[in-house]
């Protein structure tokens, strides 16, 4: 199992067996300064994600472990620098083995943006949807097809819209 955290105003993760709960992989700072990390399942790897900024950019980026290694987790991997600040909203979902991710992007006028990992870390295009802001954020799937559709739900807090 692999937990992310925030202590002390720094985000952290930790892999731990899931039946004995001993550590295998303790407290490991995850880069910063960030915004909140999210932990999602990918085949063979925990992938954490984050809002960090760099030289003044937000971004959002992600650290695959892998689940049968966890003591030598991949470098940081941006995944896109037009993210509207570290306390955009985001969220992703795995389905049918891919993990669907997207946040408020930092476009002239508002937009959503969405990407997706493949189960080799492959990333897809990113698709914008302008004209959106989104404060809060919550991606689902409907499985129910022969292709999953991904539904984003969002809050606009400044026109107090729910999409």
């Amino acid at each position: 199992a692999c937990s992310v955290f925030q202590d002390d105003g720094d985000q952290y993760y930790q892999v731990s067996d899931a039946e004995s709960g001993q550590i295998i992989v303790n407290r490991t700072a995850i880069p910063t300064p960030n915004g909140v990390a999210r932990v999602f399942v990918l085949n063979s790897f925990f992938v954490i994600t984050f809002l960090r900024t760099i030289t003044g950019t937000p971004r959002i980026q992600y650290i695959a472990v892998p689940i049968n290694n966890p003591t030598n987790p991949l470098a940081a991997v941006n995944l896109s620098s037009q993210v509207s600040g570290l306390t955009s909203g985001y969220d992703g979902v795995v389905v049918n083995n891919t993990l669907y991710l997207a946040w408020d992007a930092s476009d002239v006028g508002g937009a959503i943006r969405i990407t997706s990992l493949s189960s080799t870390l492959n990333q897809s295009n990113v698709v914008a949807f302008a004209t959106e802001t989104a404060d809060l954020m919550s991606l689902s799937a409907d499985e129910s097809g022969s292709s999953p559709v991904i539904w984003v739900s969002y809050w606009d807090d400044t026109s107090n819209d729910l999409s």
